[in-house]
């Protein structure tokens, strides 16, 4: 046996390889290559060895790949509108983002008490199949959520649009002032 001198490396649109977008040859003592000048797609690979004598060895198994550099589309929020006043519990909720390649893997949606979110006061990932988060540990005032999507090869979109919510759940209690307790009065009695 001469020893491995080089290794072909061939990348396709096809899994068949019925065509190569490329075949190139590295040294021997090399075991991995960086791909260049692909795009957005799909793509597959295989591998084959050359001994020093120019023998071609099988080629490896195929292996596929998606290559995703595109960003998904921005969320667009549903409920609760933007101003909404409520005396309950919050679920926020926005519309699927579709026509991502690799697919969305997941939305952050953040509340701030802050419109410009220079703090946040929670930063929950939901799963992309989800499209809805009961807010909780939120009291009486008021807040700002927000929401973007991360697809499947870990790309994140941009925030969606901001949208503020009053959470009031209590009413102050009245003070009686005039007349005094037990007070006796002698004409007409104004509370």
């Amino acid at each position: 046996s001469s020893g491995i001198d080089s290794y072909v490396v061939e990348v396709s649109k096809s899994s068949a390889f019925t065509s190569t977008i490329s075949a190139d040859t590295i040294d021997g003592a090399v075991t991995s290559q960086l791909l260049s000048g692909l795009y957005n797609d799909t793509y597959y690979w295989r591998v084959r060895a050359v001994d020093a004598a120019g023998n071609a060895g099988t080629n490896s198994a195929t292996r596929g790949f998606l290559l995703d550099t595109g960003v998904p589309g921005q969320v667009t929020l549903s409920s609760p509108a933007d101003g909404n006043q409520t005396n309950q519990s919050v679920t926020v909720i926005w519309n699927a983002v579709t026509g991502d390649s690799s697919g969305i893997d997941s939305y952050v949606v953040e509340v701030s008490k802050s419109s410009g979110f220079t703090s946040t006061i929670s930063a929950d990932t939901v799963d992309g199949a989800v499209t809805s988060q009961l807010l909780s540990g939120l009291y009486n005032d008021t807040y700002y959520w927000r929401a973007r999507a991360i697809d499947a090869a870990g790309n994140a979109g941009a925030n969606s649009a901001t949208r503020g919510f009053l959470l009031d759940t209590t009413v102050a209690q009245v003070t009686a002032s005039s007349p005094a307790d037990g007070a006796q009065q002698s004409s007409a009695v104004t509370v």
